[in-house]
């Protein structure tokens, strides 16, 4: 469908359900992230993809570690198995849970 860098609105941060799909000989692990922006608009340091079918946003890229984004911000503060990467499917977005309310929010 689309890709999107759209950024939620600002608040007290962007809490994201996701489903992480690590390896394929383990089960997937759903977990919530909260990630806060330094300003309004701030990317958030990774680019999505939208699955309508399965009302699902799939992460294709994350930022390297080394960004000032609040991915890369969140991933240098979590262990390697909690950190954000491409694969990871978004269910939810600050509340909301179909794909075209999820950029907006």
């Amino acid at each position: 469908c689309c890709t999107s860098e759209e950024q939620p609105r600002h608040g007290k941060g962007t809490l994201v359900d996701i489903i992480e799909t690590a390896a394929l000989d383990t089960p997937p692990t759903a977990r919530s992230v909260r990630l806060s922006r330094a300003w309004d608009g701030m990317p958030l340091g990774m680019q999505l993809e939208a699955d309508a079918a399965r009302s699902i946003l799939v992460v294709l890229r994350v930022e390297g570690d080394d960004g000032g984004s609040p991915v890369s911000r969140y991933n240098r503060g979590v262990s390697k198995e909690r950190r954000l990467h491409a694969g990871d499917y978004i269910l939810q977005v600050n509340g909301q849970t179909s794909c075209s309310t999820m950029f907006k929010s």
